[in-house]
């Protein structure tokens, strides 16, 4: 980090958070990451994205950010993993719950606290909407973690209800994340260590 007050011998961790539901729309999310990018340049020594390839927005993420400092992005088996769904489970775990069941629908920490928001309401979300958009699903995967609270388990429990399906948990991990975070501060480690 750049900051006046940091002890420069040791790398620092600035986060920003991008707004939610962005993947729906590859150009905007394009964008938005480009601009988190650009805006963070001055303040930071390398980048980790936490974001997958986003239905291809951010594959080639070099030349999407256009930048210069290092980037640093989840990757599993040596590539760069799908979405957030492959960021929490890994690829092999993440193919073999599409396969068993092809209409499941998968629910991070982040998608059980903001579904509701996600289809334009905070509060209540008709039943015949919610039904109609699950159509072709069967099944929730309740994407387990550290971070998952009861809470944020009632609110997916509450759209499988709603959209009639089943639900199923299978334990994901932050692990993918810290191994980039990792990356990231072993090669800025030569530089803090003068």
């Amino acid at each position: 980090s750049h900051s006046p007050d940091h002890d420069s011998s040791a790398p620092g961790v600035l986060l920003q958070v991008l707004p939610i539901a962005l993947h729906r729309n590859r150009d905007l999310l394009r964008r938005k990451v480009h601009a988190a990018a650009i805006g963070m340049r001055p303040h930071v020594d390398a980048l980790l994205v936490g974001y997958g390839n986003c239905g291809g927005a951010l594959r080639g993420a070099t030349g999407v950010l256009d930048n210069d400092i290092p980037l640093f992005f989840p990757t599993d088996e040596g590539a760069p993993l799908d979405d957030c769904v492959g960021i929490s489970l890994g690829r092999t775990c993440y193919q073999r719950e599409r396969r068993e069941t092809p209409g499941t629908y998968f629910a991070t920490v982040g998608w059980c606290n903001h579904w509701k928001q996600m289809f334009g309401s905070s509060t209540g979300v008709s039943s015949a909407m919610v039904q109609r958009v699950f159509a072709r699903y069967e099944r929730l995967v309740i994407v387990e973690s550290a971070v998952m609270t009861e809470r944020l388990r009632a609110r997916a429990e509450e759209l499988c209800r709603l959209a009639g399906l089943r639900s199923e948990s299978v334990a994901g991990s932050v692990t993918r994340l810290g191994r980039a975070l990792n990356a990231a501060l072993e090669a800025l480690r030569p530089r803090h260590a003068k």
